[in-house]
C-alpha cells in the first residue's frame, strides 16, 4: 500500500500485508505513528504491541500504554491485542558485563563503515533484554512478523547545525537503498527520517496522541528524574 507523507512515498509492507503483526511500542513518537498508520489503513490486521519496560527509565512504559489504551478508543474494532511486556534493568551488572563482552560482535556496518551499534553500554544492554524477550513472544505468538517504528537520522548538516552530529545512533544514518526488510524484522520508516513522522501527526491532527508520547527521554539524572527534557 502506497502512502505519502513529507511528499514521499512509501510502499507499506510491499510484500503482501501480513494478517498480524507484532509491534515494538518504546512510547516514543515513531512508533506511535507506526502503530497509528497500520490501524489507520489496515484495521484488518491484528497488532501485537509489545515494550520492553526500562526499570531506569519507567515513563516510557506508561507513554506504551496510554497509546494503546489511544488507539483501542479510536479504532475500537480494530484487533489490538493484549500489550506484551517484561522489565529489565540496564544497570544490572551481570547484564552489563554480557554486553560488554557482545560490543564488537555487535558492531554494524552502516554504508560500507563498521560503527558500534549504540552509544553507550546501557543502549546495548537495552537491546539485548528486548532481543530475547522479542525472540519468546515472537514464537509465542506463531512467529509474525515483526514490525519497528526506527527511523533514520536527518541529514549531516541538519545534525551537526543542532549539535547532536557526534552523539547520534551511527545505526540510523542510512540511505534510500537500505533494505526496509530485515530477516524477520521490517523497518517501514528506516528510510526517512522525523520529518515523515511529523507529516504523520500534522496531518492526522494527532497532538493528544503526540502529548502522550516520550521520546529521548534520557536519563533520571539529566532529566531531573523525568521532569525535565534531555
Amino acid at each position: 500500500m502506497i502512502i505519502n507523507y513529507n511528499n514521499t512515498n512509501l510502499d507499506l509492507f510491499s510484500r503482501g500485508i501480513p494478517d498480524k503483526v507484532m509491534l515494538s511500542l518504546s512510547g516514543g513518537l515513531d512508533s506511535a505513528s507506526l502503530l497509528f498508520v497500520i490501524c489507520h489503513y489496515m484495521p484488518e490486521v491484528k497488532i501485537i504491541p509489545f515494550t520492553g519496560k526500562d526499570k531506569t527509565a519507567p515513563f516510557d512504559f506508561i507513554s506504551a500504554q496510554m497509546i494503546i489504551q489511544w488507539m483501542q478508543d479510536r479504532f475500537p474494532n480494530n484487533n489490538i491485542q493484549e500489550h506484551e511486556w517484561f522489565e529489565f534493568d540496564v544497570n544490572d551488572p551481570e547484564k552489563r558485563a554480557y554486553a560488554e563482552s557482545k560490543w564488537e560482535e555487535e558492531k554494524v556496518f552502516v554504508n560500507g563503515e563498521l560503527v558500534e551499534r549504540c552509544g553507550r553500554l546501557s543502549g546495548l544492554v537495552k537491546i539485548l533484554e528486548i532481543r530475547k524477550f522479542t525472540f519468546d513472544t515472537w514464537e509465542k505468538h506463531g512467529k509474525p512478523l515483526i514490525v519497528t517504528g526506527m527511523t533514520g537520522n536527518p541529514p549531516d548538516e541538519e545534525m551537526i547545525e543542532h549539535g547532536f552530529y557526534d552523539v547520534r545512533e551511527r545505526r540510523r544514518d542510512t540511505t534510500k537503498e537500505i533494505e526496509p526488510y530485515k530477516h524477520i524484522n521490517y523497518q517501514p520508516f528506516v528510510v526517512n527520517d522525523k520529518k515523515f513522522v511529523a507529516d504523520i501527526y500534522n496531518k492526522h491532527d494527532l497532538w493528544d496522541l503526540y502529548d502522550l508520547t516520550g521520546s529521548c527521554v534520557g536519563s533520571p539524572k539529566k532529566t531531573n528524574y523525568f521532569t525535565e527534557p534531555c
